[in-house]
């Protein structure tokens, strides 16, 4: 009977924004930051003159799949950075729903990487092996990473003594 109470606040004492999910406010909030300066890096490519040379097919800069990797990346920054300032807020309330929602940003995420990836990886004509952005280490990475973070979510007992709201 005492082992229990002894376990039941040992449990109780691991909760609280802190720990490992310190890690985990910081990254969806420069998460936000570069989502947001992804976004605006896409100006360039939406003016007309542009638009016109990378999706013209009787221009040198034409690859049929050049504008729906460009739209499949715009929407998709778009959306990430609003679902993150969502789990932000969720994050801060303490909800019970948070757990659940960051795996499913961390599994959106590898989705849109591997989408991401292959569609530039066919536009430029290789498989990059090299580090880098849109590389196959960087996304092989990239899910190793959101594994990391799901098997966290899954199993810390600070998450399931935190967010509970």
């Amino acid at each position: 009977m005492s082992d229990n109470i002894e376990n039941s606040l040992e449990e109780k004492k691991i909760e609280g924004l802190g720990g490992w999910l310190i890690l985990v406010c910081l990254g969806l909030f420069f998460s936000i930051i570069k989502g947001i300066f992804a976004i605006y890096d896409f100006k360039p490519y939406f003016s007309l003159e542009v638009w016109k040379y990378l999706s013209d097919p009787s221009s040198e800069g034409y690859h049929f799949l050049y504008r729906y990797a460009l739209i499949f990346d715009l929407t998709s920054n778009i959306v990430l950075v609003i679902f993150i300032a969502t789990l932000l807020v969720l994050f801060f309330r303490k909800r019970s729903n948070f757990p659940k929602l960051i795996i499913v940003l961390y599994i959106t995420c590898i989705v849109v990487t591997i989408v991401d990836t292959f569609l530039w990886s066919i536009i430029s004509g290789s498989f990059s092996l090299a580090m880098g952005s849109g590389s196959v280490l960087s996304t092989f990475l990239v899910i190793i990473e959101y594994l990391i973070w799901t098997m966290y979510f899954l199993k810390s007992k600070r998450v399931k003594n935190t967010f509970i709201k």
